[in-house]
C-alpha cells in the first residue's frame, strides 16, 4: 500500500539521488525580468544547472508538474515578487544598483504547500554526495 509516509520517503529518495549526481556550481544573478506585468525575476547564469534539475524533478515526479503544466517551457529563475507592479518596479530600480548577485548552489531545496496554502522548505538534500 502507497500511504503518505510511504510516497513522502520515496520522494525524499529521489530528491537526494537527483542531488547527488549534481556538482555544486556557482551562479550569478545578473538580469532582471518580468514575466507579464505581474512577476519580477532574475535570471541565472548559468542557466543550465537550474534547467537540468528541474527537467529531472519533472522526470522522477510525473504525476506533479511544474506550474500545474501551465507552462510548455519552464524558465529558469529567482522570483522577486509578484503583484503590485508600482512596488515591483521599485525593487527593480533598488536591484539594478546591487547587481549582479554571486552565489553558490550546492543543494536541493524540496519545497511543498502546507495546510495555509504557504510554500514551507521541507527538506534540502546536499549537492555531490
Amino acid at each position: 500500500m502507497d500511504t503518505g509516509r510511504h510516497r513522502r520517503h520515496r520522494h525524499a529518495s529521489s530528491g537526494a539521488r537527483a542531488a547527488a549526481t549534481t556538482a555544486p556550481s556557482a551562479a550569478t544573478f545578473g538580469e532582471v525580468r518580468w514575466f507579464g506585468d505581474e512577476v519580477l525575476w532574475l535570471a541565472p547564469t548559468p542557466e543550465r544547472l537550474f534547467r537540468e534539475l528541474s527537467d529531472r524533478s519533472a522526470a522522477v515526479w510525473p504525476e506533479a508538474p511544474r506550474y500545474a503544466g501551465e507552462f510548455e517551457d519552464v524558465v529558469p529563475h529567482l522570483t522577486i515578487g509578484e503583484g503590485n507592479r508600482a512596488t515591483l518596479q521599485e525593487a527593480e530600480t533598488e536591484l539594478a544598483e546591487v547587481l549582479p548577485l554571486h552565489s553558490w548552489a550546492s543543494e536541493l531545496w524540496w519545497f511543498a504547500l502546507d495546510e495555509c496554502g504557504r510554500w514551507v522548505r521541507r527538506a534540502a538534500f546536499p549537492f555531490g554526495r
